[in-house]
């Protein structure tokens, strides 16, 4: 902890009695800490005498109240009160997230029979053009993936590969 901290704590009496406690066997133990908190404290002896100056009051404006003049306040202000709070309404109304459509899909189960590749993959708009791999069913040379495909038209393409087998 910062030592200037403590010490400002312990002279605004800002501490808890544990913390006093602490603060107390700080001091006793480190003699540096005991130096600036001596320091510390004259400083704040001398802030003490030093004199308290007031401020002088204001003063005070009176205001030269007319019809004539009220009255226009009145109506800049209550015209200043309608386009804010219209412009509010307004950019509350533009901000506001509006929900997305929610795009239907159904799962649907891709099964090609591939017996000559290590690996078999899928790609399509349904991924993002991005390539899903496909699992083998045991040594059958069939290859398997189920995904949930948005209703409507999708394109698709299948890859086998004899890289690593995804078994």
């Amino acid at each position: 902890m910062n030592t200037e901290f403590l010490i400002s704590q312990y002279i605004d009496n800002e501490l808890s009695l544990d913390e006093k406690i602490t603060f107390v066997q700080t001091v006793h133990d480190a003699p540096d800490f005991k130096e600036e908190a001596l320091d510390l404290l004259e400083l704040e002896k001398q802030l003490t005498l030093l004199p308290v100056h007031d401020l002088p009051v204001a003063p005070k404006i009176e205001r030269a109240s007319s019809k004539e003049n009220s009255w226009f306040v009145q109506a800049w202000w209550k015209t200043f009160a309608g386009l804010a709070v219209a412009g509010a309404v307004a950019g509350l109304l533009i901000m506001t997230p509006q929900p997305k459509p929610s795009i239907q899909s159904e799962p649907h189960r891709f099964v090609v029979y591939l017996p000559d590749v290590q690996q078999a993959q899928i790609i399509g708009t349904f991924t993002d053009w991005q390539p899903v791999s496909m699992t083998s069913i045991g040594t059958s040379g069939y290859w398997t993936l189920t995904l949930d495909i948005p209703l409507g038209g999708t394109s698709l393409q299948l890859s086998g590969g004899t890289g690593p087998s995804n078994s």
